[in-house]
């Protein structure tokens, strides 16, 4: 038992030194820019507030609370991301080694859990983003650990554990939500299995995981509840902020699904595919772990369920069911231990191209600038300037500001037709300026987080009114694919300038400088 124990000794050390590593990482040798959502999200940092727009506001709180402690350097914000992944990692071993407690290989599948979240691609790339998907997955996977500890192990206090990480998992990202029918099929399937809970206990923890969630709520309910019309319009339904044109049939594109399983595969297939055994093996066994068993696979059963179901209705992207997989790893990590020869050796070749794959996407990812100079060497077309192009275009930027201040004698601003190009100038420009705008709700387009912002209301012509500005993008096409000339409207004079250098949409993003700002007006924009 002893030696049995030492397995998780080095699963906790496994983490330790791999979150050092990637700490080192992205401080002193990741070379890539940052991504236009951690730009975005750092935005919301320096103003935070109870919620925003499209998401709670965990990721602003988290992003706030590491670069006041290590600055606003790239390493400071994504090390956010590096310490989730930590926990997200060490919480599946913990997960795993409660469920399987009182078997023998507790340990050593705990150890192999950890392994498997740090080889699979999708928890890697979360590992290394600052996003909401690293603080969601660490919040997703103790969640089901806490449940486990409740209802597996009967720990009564474990009920409020979780509602706890429920509540600021919500704050994260909304579908964390999903493991509510995930608990109640277990519960309603349980006959007699699970240990009974004191009902002052539960009322407490619903009652913590409200009061939690509440800031979202009391955000929406003074901002006319936009984020649930930004949800809706993901899925393009009435109600929603995206507006379509009226269609009589249900129209589906077969390669919305096909798309998602491939993009599934690609991101943790292996762990798919080694849960899926494991569950094999527990379901024909039907051991005395079955019931922690069956609770991870209901537990994973709604999210994974229900983007499935969106994709027949519009296009899911690859990183939105994943959290799903987490509560497979304890079941992929039994099996990898205690049965390595079963289903005809297929598990010990899964489980040597886990380590291999694991191993060539971990160490790729961290120079893929590098990969794609080496494909190019050998004939194929690969560009990665859109991870390095954001520095070199801000100090473009730079300089037509510098030069438009010397010539107007005004203080300019910025207008960015997205939301993420505007977030990358502000990080980037020097000074990291606040008087970034966002013109893309103005033509037509989404509302964005730039729009509830008072410092950047470009109607506010008290404050804008009459300055000049420099402005990236031109609104979408008309109908028949050709850019208007829209800026002439909102400024008594506009200069085109050439294409930035370091553009990486050649030919889409037309850059303009405008003198005496006069303001979006309704039967301006589209």
């Amino acid at each position: 038992m002893n030696a049995d124990r030492a397995w998780f000794r080095r699963a906790v050390w496994l983490v330790v030194l791999v979150t050092l590593a990637r700490a080192v990482y992205v401080f002193w040798l990741c070379p890539y820019a940052l991504a236009a959502d951690e730009a975005h999200y750092w935005e919301w940092s320096r103003r935070l507030d109870w919620s925003y727009y499209s998401k709670g506001p965990g990721i602003a709180w988290l992003i706030r609370i590491f670069t006041e402690i290590f600055g606003d350097s790239e390493g400071g914000i994504r090390l956010a991301a590096v310490v989730m992944s930590a926990i997200t990692a060490f919480t599946g071993a913990g997960l795993t080694r409660t469920l399987y407690k009182d078997q023998p290989f507790a340990d050593r599948a705990a150890f192999f859990a950890a392994c498997l979240i740090l080889l699979t691609p999708a928890y890697q790339i979360a590992s290394l983003l600052s996003t909401i998907d690293g603080p969601y997955f660490a919040c997703w996977v103790l969640t089901a650990w806490m449940l486990a500890l409740a209802l597996v192990r009967g720990k009564q206090w474990a009920w409020i554990a979780a509602a706890g990480v429920f509540g600021i998992g919500f704050l994260f990202k909304y579908t964390i939500l999903l493991l509510l029918p995930g608990l109640v099929g277990f519960l309603l399937t349980s006959r007699g299995e699970r240990s009974t809970s004191n009902r002052r206990i539960l009322a407490g923890a619903s009652m913590l995981a409200l009061v939690l969630a509440s800031p979202v709520v009391v955000w929406n309910a003074r901002h006319d509840w936009v984020t649930v019309r930004h949800l809706l319009g993901h899925l393009g339904v009435a109600g929603g902020d995206v507006h379509h044109a009226p269609t009589e049939h249900w129209a589906y594109d077969p390669m919305w699904t096909l798309e998602l399983i491939g993009t599934q595969l690609g991101a943790a297939g292996l762990l798919i595919t080694l849960g899926l055994l494991g569950l094999i093996h527990a379901r024909r066994e039907k051991s005395r772990n079955w019931p922690g068993e069956r609770l991870m696979l209901w537990l994973a059963l709604p999210v994974l369920g229900f983007y499935l179901a969106i994709s027949f209705i519009t296009d899911v992207e690859a990183n939105w069911p994943v959290a799903g997989y987490l509560t497979l790893v304890p079941l992929a990590a039994r099996v990898v231990v205690e049965r390595p020869a079963r289903f005809g050796g297929h598990t010990r070749r899964l489980w040597i191209a886990t380590i291999t794959i694991g191993l060539i996407t971990g160490v790729g990812m961290l120079r893929v600038d590098l990969l794609a100079k080496a494909a190019n060497a050998l004939g194929l077309n690969i560009s990665v300037q859109r991870i390095f192009s954001s520095r070199g275009m801000a100090r473009e930027i730079g300089v037509m500001l510098d030069g438009l201040e010397a010539e107007t004698g005004r203080q300019p601003f910025i207008i960015a037709n997205h939301y993420g190009r505007a977030s990358l100038f502000a990080y980037y420009l020097r000074n990291r300026p606040v008087e970034v705008a966002c013109s893309s709700s103005r033509w037509g387009g989404r509302k964005n987080q730039y729009d509830f912002w008072p410092d950047t209301d470009l109607d506010d012509l008290e404050h804008f009114g009459g300055r000049p500005a420099v402005m990236i993008g031109q609104g979408p096409p008309d109908s028949d694919g050709s850019y208007p000339e829209r800026w002439p409207k909102v400024f008594d004079r506009v200069v085109e300038m050439p294409r930035l250098v370091n553009e990486h949409k050649s030919g889409v993003r037309r850059v303009f400088l405008g003198y005496g700002y006069t303001g979006f007006k309704k039967e301006q924009t589209r």
